[in-house]
């Protein structure tokens, strides 16, 4: 660990504040020097941190403590040198995942489990009651009256109001349906991609399509060279290299089939209404719509011109029914105008997610844009000026992050796993294969790289 919040004295290094486990029956006790590991979620799919800590007990702690799930445990660090505020959890003790018994049997490993108080909340309410006015601000009362956190939530302004009657529904559960009939009064008329989740900063109440407008924050690079030295005989400035990627890997890639089947590119909706007694259909294409929308960069992972997953004859069918007059405003039942717009807007996220391991930065936080900039997996060739590869490369949204803090106890070093994903490209695929650049010239006998392969099948 660093010596002090203002230095950065080697790699994946962190300054912590203070790990400790209080408990409501009036106990409190440091674990900084007996904890293992400490890990850390955030999700844009949970609406809740969730976290573990590991920890040496010689102390019975289980008894005399005790660990019985009426406990916390608060965490502070900071990023050391960087300009950054540490990052407090106050996370609630909601299980024990493992209970491992030394050789010796003086002393255990503990793992327990963690989990922001408002995940206990949401089980401690039901709501049964009539909300009025645009949903943003029934969102508002909701966090307030019922989640009941002492911090703030970033509510980002709707369009739509909406007269709900919630069916004794948990509050989360409320939000999470209000969020997938809201509309943006900040962007497009189109965007019904909301999300609710937890940071360690806010809750938030935002739309994909804002979090899409916001500037990249960090440029971290990925050249497949990037070790820390270890090297006694020189001195580095480990901050420098806090934005080098240390791991990365493609966890999810394209999978046309499935996203066909989702509707992510062509869908047809039929809305059955039981009290007039018609049904409506509604199409949507995502290409010919791709303009409605903001999305984190300009261009779709297809080619616009020969697009065989989104002209498909017959697309992806969804059936809803409507009961037009059965409430006193029915704008829930709007199918149309919300439906297939935010499914294939949050489908969107899902086409390719890539993971890497940088250096702990308490910066990092789930709906901040980042650039990535990722070299060529090609040979390089004296004069070429660009040596990053254009099309992996670009703007990504960070949809998870685990904050991973591990020899805590004695020499700390805290790493982000960090999933970015994203559905479009910052360069058009082209219409016409460019696999070597250049095509078959008979003038001056040159040839493409696939040419040379002619007759050998």
């Amino acid at each position: 660990m660093s010596s002090s919040p203002d230095t950065y004295e080697k790699a994946n290094d962190v300054y912590i504040y203070e790990i400790r486990l209080i408990s409501d029956m009036g106990s409190d006790l440091s674990l900084k020097k007996q904890t293992k590991a400490i890990n850390i979620y955030e999700d844009v799919t949970s609406a809740c941190i969730r976290g573990e800590v590991v920890f040496t007990d010689a102390q019975n702690l289980m008894r005399h403590f005790p660990i019985c799930g009426q406990e916390s445990v608060h965490i502070k660090f900071s990023t050391p040198g960087a300009g950054t505020d540490p990052i407090e959890f106050k996370l609630d003790v909601v299980e024990i995942l493992e209970r491992t018994k030394s050789k010796n049997g003086k002393s255990e490993l503990i793992k327990l489990g963690l989990v922001s108080k408002q995940a206990r909340m949401n089980e401690s309410y039901r709501i049964s009651q009539t909300f009025r006015g645009p949903i943003h601000s029934t969102i508002a009362k909701i966090y307030q009256n019922y989640l009941k956190s002492d911090k703030p939530i970033a509510l980002e302004s709707t369009a739509n109001q909406m007269t709900y009657c919630v069916p004794n529904k948990r509050p989360i559960e409320t939000i999470q349906w209000l969020a997938s009939r809201s509309i943006s009064a900040e962007q497009s008329p189109l965007s019904y991609n909301f999300l609710f989740f937890e940071t360690a900063k806010a809750f938030m109440f935002v739309s994909l399509d804002s979090l899409a407008s916001v500037p990249a924050a960090v440029t971290y690079i990925y050249s497949g060279s990037n070790r820390q030295s270890d090297s006694p005989m020189t001195t580095t400035n480990y901050l420098l290299k806090i934005n080098n990627i240390e791991e990365l890997n493609y966890t999810k890639s394209f999978n046309r089939l499935d996203e066909m089947n989702s509707g992510l590119y062509s869908s047809e909706l039929l809305v059955h209404d039981i009290t007039y007694k018609y049904i409506s259909k509604t199409s949507n294409n995502f290409y010919k719509n791709w303009n409605n929308t903001n999305h984190i960069e300009p261009n779709p992972t297809l080619p616009r011109g020969i697009n065989k997953y989104a002209n498909t004859v017959s697309p992806k069918l969804i059936v809803r029914n409507r009961q037009s007059g059965l409430f006193e405003s029915h704008t829930s039942q709007r199918y149309e105008d919300y439906l297939q717009n935010r499914n294939v807007s949050i489908l969107e996220y899902n086409i390719n997610k890539i993971e890497i391991t940088v250096p702990g930065n308490c910066r990092l936080t789930c709906g901040l844009p980042i650039n990535m900039e990722i070299v060529k997996p090609e040979p390089l060739y004296k004069g070429d000026v660009e040596k990053n590869d254009t099309f992996q490369s670009g703007k990504y949204l960070i949809t998870a992050v685990r904050h991973l803090l591990e020899d805590v106890g004695t020499k700390p070093t805290h790493k982000c796993i960090v999933q970015l994903s994203r559905g479009s490209s910052p360069e058009a695929i082209p219409d016409k294969v460019t696999f070597d650049g250049r095509s078959q010239d008979s003038s001056t006998n040159a040839y493409g790289i696939l040419d040379l392969f002619k007759g050998f099948a």
